[in-house]
């Protein structure tokens, strides 16, 4: 499944492939403008969505033993990427 969308000035494009535990995130400055942050993402437990207080987020969750955190992307009112890594654990 593919989904894409703009929001504030931001072309957002995310492919899931749940079947492979697979998810790649794409964001560009503009629609079909150069290409920000490109992730390709393996391991992915669960993407859901969350909508709370005028705020839009996605979530990319891992397994609990990943050294990869909680991925976040708000969408609205702002476009903002947030993720953890830690690649000694």
């Amino acid at each position: 499944m593919t989904f894409r969308a703009v929001r504030a000035g931001y072309g957002i494009e995310l492919d899931i492939q749940p079947a492979y535990e697979q998810v790649r995130l794409r964001l560009r400055a503009a629609a079909g403008g150069p290409e920000l942050v490109q992730l390709d993402l393996t391991g992915v437990r669960t993407v859901g969505t969350d909508r709370t207080h005028g705020h839009e987020l996605l979530r990319v969750d891992f397994p609990y033993d990943a050294p990869a955190a909680t991925l976040w992307l708000r969408m609205k009112p702002d476009v903002f990427l947030h993720w953890s890594y830690d690649s000694t654990g």
